[in-house]
């Protein structure tokens, strides 16, 4: 039967008081030894866990897919077009400037064209 005296104290606490208090002499220090041991490793334990948990939470998408073996660098890359998408600046972020040189020609010849053909109009 469980001790319910105890109140606050969890079972595991019950069944460890109840063990050192039937231990004497040598083995009451090493067992008091192995429950400052037993702690020390417990709050190490804690903070990798927190620790992991700050760098899991501070993770770039391009660090998050790298340990699934994916370049990080191609990540930032598709992100940024992504973004560069989204916001509608893809086509002027991806084309090749001469392409707008182009394009400025092309558009230069027709306006004159056309202003030429309005004035002998």
């Amino acid at each position: 039967e469980v001790d319910r005296g105890g109140e606050g104290k969890g079972l595991a606490q019950q069944q460890m008081d109840r063990l050192e208090g039937s231990l004497k002499g040598e083995e009451l220090e090493q067992f008091r030894d192995l429950q400052i041991q037993f702690k020390t490793m417990a709050n190490q334990l804690g903070r990798a866990r927190d620790g992991i948990s700050k760098r899991i939470g501070a993770l770039t998408a391009a660090e998050a897919m790298a340990m699934f073996g994916l370049e990080p660098r191609f990540i930032e890359q598709e992100v940024r077009m992504m973004q560069s998408m989204r916001k509608g600046t893809f086509v002027a972020h991806h084309l090749e400037p001469s392409y707008f040189a182009a394009m400025r020609r092309a558009l230069d010849r027709h306006l004159e064209t056309r202003w030429v053909r309005e004035l002998g109009e």
